[in-house]
């Protein structure tokens, strides 16, 4: 297995950054998404955002099984992927 320094990954990461389209979710969007509530105005964007198109990679279950209500394709959860 290949270790990898902190400047090849900041490398990568910045190289993938300057490939992606940036989403913006307003707040005032995100405060209305029904999981507002319980998980926070962070998650809430998230939801808002993720889509097929759109993917999201969390270790935090409870994000990721709100989620994969809404895109059951587009939702991963970390740790299983590790696994």
């Amino acid at each position: 297995m290949e270790i990898l320094s902190a400047r090849s990954v900041f490398g990568m990461l910045m190289a993938l950054i300057e490939d992606t389209e940036e989403v913006v979710i307003a707040s005032v969007d995100a405060a209305h998404n029904s999981a507002f509530g319980r998980l926070g105005l962070t998650d809430a964007a998230l939801l808002e955002a993720v889509s097929d198109a759109r993917p999201l990679i969390t270790v935090d279950l409870d994000l990721f099984v709100e989620a994969s209500r809404h895109a059951p394709n587009a939702a991963f959860n970390f740790r299983h992927l590790t696994a």
